[in-house]
């Protein structure tokens, strides 16, 4: 009997070991396919915290702010801007020769030239930029006029007429060019320098040697302020013709703009000896190349001369009251300066306005000197 329960008690043991849980059962080894997606799923899950990260300390930390971006620089336009000379106190800056106009005859010159002739043609300067009042110890000081200097048509007469004498002898152009030619003369008139350039040399293709379309060619130049440019066949006409006075005085004019005057000088020396040679013309660029040569008192006897001949000429008027500031008689300048804002009703707001501050300027000054008003 004790066999048997022995036996009962060695069978339920045995039923109590196969029915125990997994978890109490003994761990066998992991298949390799298990090991290699437990690994993948870790790594997948530390590459996407580590994206996770930067993108949630954007998130919750302050953002830092950028500094600004540097703003460009103002652009600063300055146009045909001359130095200025600071005057000491007791007396105006000078002006410069580079500002006096080169005018060549006179507005209401009764010299007329033909239809197929442009006028002998001069560079004009008139007035342009701001003139500054500069103070210095409490003292206004005249300060420089700056002076525009675009070139101008002829002052003898805009528009060439029917009458008068040609610098050549007068032309018998074909007719195929001759249409080209009075093209390039219209645009000349209108002061389309450029185009009147073109027009002249698609003549000049034709028949290079047509003196008055040459002769007009650089007169075109000079009106654009190429000086360069005319002054070869200036010289080139006047070794053909050195006794055309027309081309002697424009040939003087593009010297003086080269930085010649002392052979303008002596060019237009040669010019007065020819009879019925322009005078005024002779004596204003003459006296314009003196000026600038610092020969101010024999600057000035052209310029009286010139005056004699044609008293009303603007470009004169003007010339003689920046004559007469650089030589600090400022009573006569402002005279000057008051004449040829009277004549001249074609100026611009702001050529007109810097005579007018020129004119104040010099105004205030003459008056402390006559009032002996100390300077302080």
């Amino acid at each position: 009997m004790s066999l048997l329960n022995a036996a009962l008690r060695k069978k339920d043991k045995e039923n109590q070991r196969v029915n125990a849980p997994a978890l109490f059962n003994k761990i066998g080894k992991t298949p390799a396919k298990t090991k290699l997606l437990i690994y993948g799923l870790i790594a997948c899950l530390a590459i996407a915290i580590g994206l996770a990260i930067p993108y949630l300390t954007n998130m919750f930390l302050p953002k830092r702010i950028s500094p600004p971006l540097p703003q460009p620089p103002d652009i600063i336009v300055t146009a045909k801007q001359e130095n200025t000379k600071t005057a000491n106190s007791s007396q105006p800056a000078d002006i410069s020769h580079k500002q006096e106009l080169k005018g060549n005859e006179a507005d209401n010159d009764s010299a007329q030239k033909p239809s197929s002739i442009i006028p002998a043609q001069t560079k004009e300067t008139s007035v342009e930029e701001k003139i500054e009042i500069k103070a210095e110890n409490k003292l206004i000081k005249p300060s420089k006029p700056k002076l525009l200097n675009g070139p101008a048509q002829n002052t003898s007469s805009a528009l060439p007429s029917q009458s008068g004498i040609s610098p050549f002898q007068k032309t018998v152009r074909p007719e195929l060019i001759k249409p080209f030619y009075e093209k390039a003369v219209r645009y000349h008139r209108q002061n389309r320098f450029k185009e009147a350039i073109m027009m002249y040399k698609q003549v000049l293709d034709k028949d290079p040697q047509d003196r008055d379309t040459l002769f007009n060619l650089a007169c075109a130049y000079l009106d654009n302020r190429e000086f360069s440019a005319a002054s070869p066949i200036l010289y080139s006409l006047y070794e053909k013709e050195p006794h055309n006075p027309l081309v002697m005085i424009n040939l003087a004019i593009a010297q003086i703009e080269t930085g010649e005057p002392a052979m303008a000088i002596a060019l237009l020396d040669a010019a007065q000896k020819i009879t019925n040679a322009p005078l005024f013309d002779i004596y204003f660029h003459k006296a314009t190349a003196l000026s600038s040569l610092g020969q101010l008192d024999e600057a000035k006897q052209f310029y009286e001369m010139a005056e004699k001949n044609n008293p009303g000429n603007t470009k004169l008027i003007f010339n003689m009251a920046v004559l007469y500031d650089k030589m600090k008689n400022y009573k006569d300048a402002l005279r000057y300066y008051r004449a040829f804002l009277a004549k001249n009703s074609l100026l611009s707001d702001i050529e007109k306005k810097s005579v007018e501050d020129r004119i104040l300027i010099l105004n205030v000054f003459v008056e402390r000197e006559k009032n002996q008003i100390p300077l302080r």
